[in-house]
């Protein structure tokens, strides 16, 4: 699967979601998502990209669950 997704352009640490609409005095969303109960956390290449696009004028999150990034996304929107 890794080997498949990084053919296609995807680098170590790039995060799940990008929202490349500007709004609240932010550039874009960015989001890094695990799964609801999952023990997984995010990497440390996950979260430089995460500080990278905080540091840029981007709100970069990261967020566990759906409603959690649902949520997330619909205040960004009416931010």
């Amino acid at each position: 699967m890794v080997n498949h997704v990084r053919a296609q352009g995807v680098h170590p640490g790039e995060s799940d979601m990008l929202l490349a609409l500007p709004r609240g005095g932010y550039g874009s969303l960015v989001i890094e998502h695990k799964a609801a109960g999952s023990a997984h956390k995010a990497s440390p290449e996950q979260l430089q990209y995460i500080d990278r696009h905080n540091m840029s004028g981007n709100c970069a999150i990261v967020t566990r669950g759906v409603d959690a990034a649902k949520a997330a996304i619909i205040t960004y929107m009416e931010g």
